[in-house]
């Protein structure tokens, strides 16, 4: 039981830290966050959200998608999103590699 309960602290003081900033999310962890952001945003189903995957041909976002997609991820990942930056994401990896460099 000590074993499986100091797994369970262990796990909570991680996620905690992650929360409040104080340790950074793996590439995998941040991919998966962004993915379910884009999801929950767009409605669209996770499974057809790729790396590779286009904002506006293959996902069809429209600028007012892209617009509350990246005002909720500064929301969420406590950034702020330069708009010359904004004008760079072109697929989902994009989103990936700047919230990895800068959340």
């Amino acid at each position: 039981m000590k074993i499986s309960l100091k797994k369970t602290i262990d796990k909570t003081k991680t996620a905690t830290k992650k929360l409040l900033g104080k340790e950074k999310m793996s590439e995998d962890e941040v991919r998966e966050s962004v993915t379910q952001l884009i999801s929950e945003v767009t409605e669209i189903d996770k499974k057809k959200i790729k790396l590779d995957s286009k904002l506006v041909a293959d996902l069809e976002l429209e600028s007012l998608d892209v617009v509350n997609l990246i005002s909720a991820a500064e929301e969420k990942y406590n950034i702020t999103i330069p708009d010359a930056d904004i004008k760079n994401f072109q697929t989902v990896g994009d989103i990936v590699e700047f919230v990895t460099k800068y959340a």
